[in-house]
């Protein structure tokens, strides 16, 4: 994923998982310090730029739990599966509360816990358009209910069914992920 230019041009995020693996890396370049960055688990959980999304949040990590069906409820009037994912030895949640709505299958809301089970965040999912057949989440707004501050992220343009080309999934070239000509064709 190359991020908006609004969250800082060039801004690369890679992550490499498998299927047999118990936990993912994530990559970012950032092109303030001209470098690749590696996270481990713990350091995923770190502020995006002073923003209310952490690293982990722009990733597929797994978050440490399997998630358990507590029932079906309307949700911010949503019909909604209601998940819950209670974590051991997470640095900063105790649980988290997915809302996923029945008709699509995709998340309306995750409301995250801190260690004394107090709310701490909450990721709306608030946009859905369909792109080429494929309902597509446009707009998540993190909202630190703690602090009462909140970010948001802007999806202006999805495409579906282009290959990207082997290079741009090398951590060792993601400073240059931005500038390559394969986002031209995307476009």
């Amino acid at each position: 994923m190359v991020l908006p230019s609004s969250w800082g041009e060039g801004i690369a995020l890679l992550d490499e998982d498998t299927p047999s693996s118990t936990s993912a890396v994530e990559y970012i370049y950032l092109p303030a310090v001209k470098r690749v960055r590696r996270f481990t688990w713990l350091q995923a959980w770190e502020p995006f730029f002073g923003s209310d999304f952490s690293y982990q949040d722009f990733s597929f990590l797994r978050l440490g739990a399997h998630p358990k069906l507590k029932g079906i409820q309307i949700h911010n009037g949503t019909k909604c599966y209601s998940l819950e994912e209670a974590f051991i030895n997470n640095p900063y949640y105790s649980n988290v509360a997915t809302f996923v709505a029945t008709a699509t299958g995709l998340p309306v809301e995750r409301d995250y816990y801190d260690l004394t089970g107090k709310l701490y965040k909450t990721e709306r999912y608030e946009q859905i358009v369909t792109i080429q057949n494929v309902p597509t989440i446009t707009r998540i707004v993190m909202t630190d209910v703690q602090m009462d501050t909140s970010s948001e992220i802007d999806v202006t343009s999805v495409k579906y069914d282009k290959e990207a080309p082997a290079k741009l999934f090398d951590p060792s070239k993601l400073p240059n992920a931005a500038a390559d000509k394969f986002w031209e064709s995307a476009m």
